[in-house]
């Protein structure tokens, strides 16, 4: 396109693959408006994804995944295929059913898989000379699949795949904990008092520690088995019975539920200290349990009041679909999550299971972006759209009026771009609040709205035009995805880049940037035109475009010379003015 004798090129950044799972949007439309899609641009971090599992063929529709790998890739679980329920191992896409004993009804779950994702553990149906249905816990390899025993399941396997653990009719009790390793059977007994009767839910990488529940005089507890010797956990205040589902690997943090005064509430157990995890901000009915745990037990998984939950001490407990739509953009329109069951060793990859669009019950796994070590910051850019817009240090050329009366023009919409995915702090979308505007004169305008909608790329929407000649500061108090506070190291002056912060003044007339309006400027804005000068920052209309159309037109230079004359609908004559502060 030829802009007076300035010919300007519309170029397309790298077209290099991003990576597995980074979202690429590439823009061609140089005259596309500011912060719009008028810009090419590639992000390479990676986004958030949802998915359902599917279901196995033949027979309804129904899945529900139980356990996933420790790198979030193997999930395994149970769906209706066209023999019955059938265990099965869901990766890549692709759901594979493990098929079930031979011999009694057609049925079997896998309720856990090892860290890589090679072997699974569960429970089938087979038969006996004397009774034509027997559960026996069950073991998958690769190739071929094996019975640990009768009347008996399989929760949990180690890391390596070389111990599980479960529970089953044992020679004490139809109930009993049990601990499989190199084929053989150790049965962990019960907590004393109250009926006999003990299951393990859980173990430890390192196949060491099992968790489960036992039973004491005034009803179940959780326990924690580890060198032959049993544990009682306790309670939460006010619980009387409570049951262990989930462990960390190290065995050090246990998870699961506790029914208490206020309800069923899911706990964390850890260095001998119960705590409830409360409930979801919005409500204060508590029917929850926690199902899993990360490597670290920092993070936990779980159901309360029918929707499946994530929760951390930072950010406490949330709805998952809340987090997956408010904090990442991501679509679950038609879906209702209605409970996790795994979690990955990093904590980022949540499987379960919910309502579909079909309205029919559908295993699904959800993956978080990982979390590093960087805290978010700023990306100043060059100000080119789909970049930080105004860039640090702008001053704003431009008209201020359109009748000469008050000043009704400005920057009205700013794009902040940051590092990577930004939220509110303490979770949940960015607010007005999550802005600050302050100006060094003059009443700084207030924040109309937030779009997160292309996040990292936010746009902030101003109430009002900022003040004129002073300088206007918005800083971002917001956090990652992980909860890493953006660093705010204040006003460290101007032509420094900071973290958390962008400046810019608002001076019409002033198209060479040096805080005054001079001979020079006319100069400058006629070079820009005529292409005899470029700016390295932003684009020829923030410079030119005098009276905002969007466009440079002859009549951009009418307009200047309107507002270094104070002819209407200016609202002074603009030559010779400063602006009133420095930048700060």
């Amino acid at each position: 396109m030829t802009r007076y004798g300035l010919i300007v090129l519309a170029g397309v950044l790298s077209g290099a693959p991003a990576p597995l799972g980074a979202q690429v949007v590439l823009y061609v439309d140089q005259d596309a408006p500011p912060g719009g899609d008028g810009f090419s641009w590639e992000t390479t971090f990676e986004q958030a994804t949802f998915e359902g599992l599917g279901d196995l063929p033949g027979g309804t529709f129904q899945s529900i995944g139980y356990g996933v790998s420790a790198d979030g890739n193997v999930v395994v679980g149970e769906s209706e295929s066209q023999w019955g329920p059938e265990a099965f191992r869901w990766q890549d896409g692709v759901m594979f059913s493990l098929g079930d004993l031979p011999g009694g009804p057609f049925n079997s779950q896998a309720n856990a898989v090892s860290a890589d994702g090679s072997i699974v553990v569960g429970a089938g149906l087979t038969s006996t000379k004397t009774e034509p249905q027997v559960s026996d816990a069950v073991v998958w390899y690769p190739t071929f699949m094996m019975s640990l025993g009768h009347h008996m399941r399989a929760e949990d396997v180690s890391a390596a795949g070389t111990e599980v653990a479960g529970y089953g009719a044992s020679p004490n009790t139809d109930t009993e904990a049990f601990r499989w390793e190199d084929d053989a059977i150790t049965w962990l007994g019960d907590l004393p008092g109250g009926a006999y009767h003990s299951e393990a839910a859980a173990i430890s990488s390192d196949g060491t520690v099992v968790v489960g529940t036992g039973h004491v005089l005034a009803g179940s507890e959780p326990f924690r088995w580890e060198g032959g010797k049993m544990v009682g956990l306790g309670h939460v205040p006010s619980a009387t019975t409570s049951s262990g589902y989930g462990v960390s690997d190290d065995g050090s943090v246990v998870v699961g539920g506790s029914h208490t005064d206020h309800g069923q509430e899911a706990f964390r157990w850890s260095d001998g200290v119960m705590t409830a995890l409360g409930t979801f901000p919005d409500t204060t009915t508590v029917e929850a349990n926690a199902r899993d745990a990360s490597a670290d037990g920092t993070v936990i998984v779980g159901r309360d009041i029918d929707a499946a939950f994530i929760w951390d001490e930072i950010n406490g407990m949330r709805r998952i679909s809340d987090v997956l739509v408010a904090d990442y953009g991501v679509d679950l329109t038609g879906w209702t999550l209605e409970d996790a069951y795994g979690i990955s060793a990093d904590g980022r990859t949540i499987v379960g299971y919910g309502t579909n669009t079909n309205g029919d019950q559908e295993a699904w796994i959800a993956k978080l972006p990982p979390c590093d070590e960087e805290t978010p910051s700023v990306v100043h850019g060059n100000g080119r759209p789909s970049e930080t817009r105004p860039f640090s240090g702008y001053t704003d050329p431009r008209a201020e009026s359109t009748t000469g009366e008050n000043p009704d023009l400005g920057i009205n919409e700013v794009f902040i771009r940051f590092s990577e995915p930004v939220r509110a702090v303490g979770g949940g979308p960015l607010v007005p609040q999550s802005f600050i505007v302050s100006s060094t004169g003059g009443e700084a305008p207030k924040i109309a709205d937030v779009d997160m909608t292309k996040n990292p790329l936010i746009k902030v929407t101003l109430a009002s035009p900022p003040p004129l000649m002073e300088w206007t500061t918005i800083t971002a108090v917001v956090e990652d995805m992980c909860g890493d506070a953006i660093e705010s190291l204040g006003d460290l002056g101007p032509g420094i880049e900071e973290p958390d912060r962008i400046d810019f003044l608002f001076l019409p007339c002033d198209v060479d940037q040096n805080g005054q309006v001079g001979p020079f400027d006319l100069l400058r804005f006629r070079q820009i035109v005529n292409g005899i000068y470029v700016p390295t920052h932003g684009t020829l209309e923030d410079y030119a475009d005098t009276n905002r159309t969007g466009e440079i037109t002859p009549f951009d230079l009418l307009m200047y010379r309107q507002l270094i004359n104070g002819t209407i609908p200016a609202t002074r004559p603009w030559a010779g003015e400063t602006a009133n502060h420095a930048q700060p």
